[in-house]
């Protein structure tokens, strides 16, 4: 309560110390209350005692994580480890609790030489295994071995079992050796005929027996020769004849019959198979299938098939039972064609492109280009190429925007479109405003990541001259306010330009004014050879320097920077860079006294705009400002800003939006209609 009531204080303070005329003052709305999300969920296998909610910051959440059936509690999403904990709301912040299923262990023993393979079924491997999960077990025999079943937990003969893991189990695999005899053997496909002996059978015959031994192939095989115990008899002849007069072992070797397949190439490109490539002849054996992939290379299309096989399918499957030749047929692609009937329709703060829809297959996407100008053009959205429209919302009035587009293929973009611009619509304020009103209009408050800063940079663009309903310029006194806050804990600041800035013999010009509270101690500022000092106390105890600068149309660049410390306190300097020429300018330094409770300037400072005063019997003046650009300590954004308005001023007649989620714009006239309410503008 009493941080809010400081702030009111300040507030109150700057709005009639902004100028050296008689002005009302005006209290700035008070900063919001910061509330936080938290969302708290359960994982798999177990539940929560709460989901969570909204809740101002500092406020503590006590939860619970309770697991189910089979699951138990393992830690939350952040690393914490605890079921139940409380947590102390900072943040928007989202929490899992986590569970797992209870292991047991599957113990596997071996009779004679082989392995168990063991596979998953429906849950994740280990040495122990969740509750629930089923496994799959395969027995390999080893060489020269075979399986005999299983015992334990499992009996069964068969050689792949599943079992359930609900507790401890275990089972032994029984293997034992090959028993088997061996005479004829068989290579390829196809048999031996002889008048007693089968193949893969031994017989025993009486000494001098004599056997006629005749290889037959299977179809499609071909029989090649024996081998083994033949003696001096040609390989090749069959049938042949053996003398038994000792044990003796003959092997028939058959093998598949092989045909060519040709592949020809018709264009640019290859066709992918396992062993033929492009152009080349194969011989593959009799009943091979063999699986053709066209490959076209860059800037060709394959175009179908010729000979063995035809139609455009790829790839294709072939079966080789003959000699067959096929033809790849590859064509030279056309250049894919730029982007057509390129158009923008204007809405109201926002633009909608619109361009025809090309179905040509090598698009992977749209590029849109986008400026203020014709030569700033700069990639600005990639769209996939389904639909042809895109409506850009991060626009302003009273600018005119300039587009183009592309098609993408791959790394490669097709020739642009024509390049099209448009100026989005303003909607108007049919409404009349109130004459002679006074006080604050806009206001932005500024986040950073760190509470407290020593240098701000505000990039800004001065849009328009302030004017009257009809056209020509204004005279009443209104003041841009860059950053009012607090500074080493506890003092008052800001700074700004104004449109009348008053000077004793010199009169009212533009200028620039930099302030603070809580002295009228004029050793406590430094003025540059062009700005003066004041203290006073009519709205509380205060120093500033001013300097009369005339701020035109443009952009400009204030910075405000700590320079040194002495025994006193910190100095801080002012400076304003105008961009259009590269030309900066010292306004002068302030010496703010050192607190043991924080240094620097503290994140949550405002921006806002003000009319303190009417020189003529009018609404308020059309007038468009921007800060286009903030940066703290050389390298820190603000992560969100948020906007508001006066509650009882200018209701209405001025508005606030954003065109890059970067920059906050304050536009105000008799004609300006309010679109963006109260709110966080952006957060980054």
């Amino acid at each position: 309560m009493k941080k809010l009531l400081f702030l009111l204080s300040i507030f109150a303070i700057v709005l009639s110390c902004s100028s050296d005329e008689t002005s009302t003052p005006v209290t700035p709305p008070p900063a919001p209350i910061v509330k936080y999300t938290i969302t708290l969920s359960a994982g798999e296998g177990g539940t929560v005692s709460t989901t969570g909610g909204e809740y101002e910051a500092g406020q503590t959440v006590s939860v619970t994580a309770t697991p189910q059936g089979e699951y138990v509690f393992t830690s939350w999403s952040d690393g914490n480890t605890n079921a139940t904990r409380t947590i102390t709301i900072g943040s928007n912040s989202t929490l899992t609790a986590n569970f797992e299923k209870r292991k047991y262990p599957l113990t596997v023993n071996f009779e004679g030489e082989g392995e168990v393979i063991e596979e998953i079924v429906n849950a994740g491997r280990t040495t122990e295994y969740d509750s629930g999960t089923t496994v799959k077990l395969t027995a390999q025999a080893a060489a020269e071995w075979v399986f005999v079943g299983w015992t334990g937990d499992i009996e069964s003969t068969e050689e792949s079992v599943q079992i359930l893991i609900g507790e401890p189990k275990e089972v032994t695999a029984t293997f034992e050796k090959k028993k088997y005899p061996l005479t004829v053997n068989i290579d390829g496909e196809g048999e031996v005929l002889e008048e007693i002996v089968n193949a893969g059978r031994t017989t025993d015959y009486d000494s001098g027996t004599t056997v006629k031994l005749t290889a037959q192939p299977a179809d499609e095989w071909l029989f090649t020769g024996w081998s083994g115990d033949i003696g001096d008899i040609d390989p090749t002849e069959n049938p042949i004849q053996l003398n038994i007069i000792e044990s003796k072992t003959v092997t028939a070797t058959f093998e598949k019959k092989k045909y060519p397949l040709t592949v020809n190439i018709e264009g640019e490109g290859e066709v992918l198979e396992e062993i033929v490539n492009a152009g080349r002849t194969t011989d593959y054996d009799s009943g091979t299938t063999v699986k053709l992939t066209a490959v076209p290379s860059e800037g060709w299309e394959f175009t179908g098939w010729e000979g063995a096989i035809n139609g455009t399918s790829n790839p294709q499957q072939l079966l080789i039972s003959e000699p067959k030749t096929v033809s790849a047929v590859f064509n030279l692609m056309a250049e894919i064609e730029s982007p057509q009937g390129f158009k923008i329709d204007k809405k109201e703060y926002s633009l909608k492109l619109e361009w025809d829809y090309s179905t040509d297959s090598r698009i992977d996407s749209v590029i849109i280009y986008k400026g203020k100008s014709l030569d700033a053009l700069y990639p600005f959205k990639s769209l996939a190429n389904t639909q042809p429209l895109f409506e850009d919302n991060l626009v302003g009035v009273r600018e005119r925007y300039f587009y183009k587009v592309a098609f993408k293929d791959g790394e490669n973009l097709t020739s642009f479109s024509e390049v099209q611009s448009e100026i989005p619509l303003e909607p108007i304020n049919t409404n009349t405003p109130i004459k002679n009103e006074i006080g604050g209009i806009h206001y932005a408050y500024w986040d950073f990541t760190k509470p407290t800063l020593e240098k701000i940079s505000h990039k800004f663009t001065i849009h328009e001259e302030p004017t009257n309903e009809d056209g020509s310029l204004n005279g009443d006194g209104l003041y841009y306010q860059f950053y009012q806050g607090i500074l080493n804990d506890t003092i008052g600041f800001y700074y700004g330009i104004q449109t009348r800035l008053y000077k004793s013999r010199v009169g009212f010009k533009k200028g620039l004014i930099f302030s603070r509270w809580k002295t009228r101690d004029t050793t406590n500022y430094s003025n540059s050879a062009n700005s003066w000092g004041e203290s006073a106390g009519y709205e509380g105890d205060f120093i500033g320097l001013r300097e009369h600068y005339e701020w035109e149309v443009g952009s400009y660049e204030t910075i405000i920077k700590k320079d040194s410390t002495d025994s006193v306190g910190d100095w801080y300097s002012l400076k304003i860079k105008n961009l259009q020429n590269d030309i900066t300018e010292y306004i002068g330094s302030l010496r703010f006294e050192t607190s043991s409770k924080s240094s620097g300037i503290k994140s949550g400072g405002i921006t806002w705009s003000e009319l303190y005063g009417k020189v003529t019997d009018t609404p308020a003046p059309n007038w468009h400002v921007s800060v286009d650009e903030v940066i703290a300590d050389d390298y820190l954004k603000p992560f969100r800003v948020y906007t508001t308005y006066s509650d009882n001023k200018f209701v209405g007649f001025n508005n606030i939006y954003t065109t890059n989620n970067k920059d906050v714009h304050f536009l105000m006239g008799p004609k300006v209609k309010k679109t963006k309410e109260k709110g966080y503008l952006w957060i980054n």
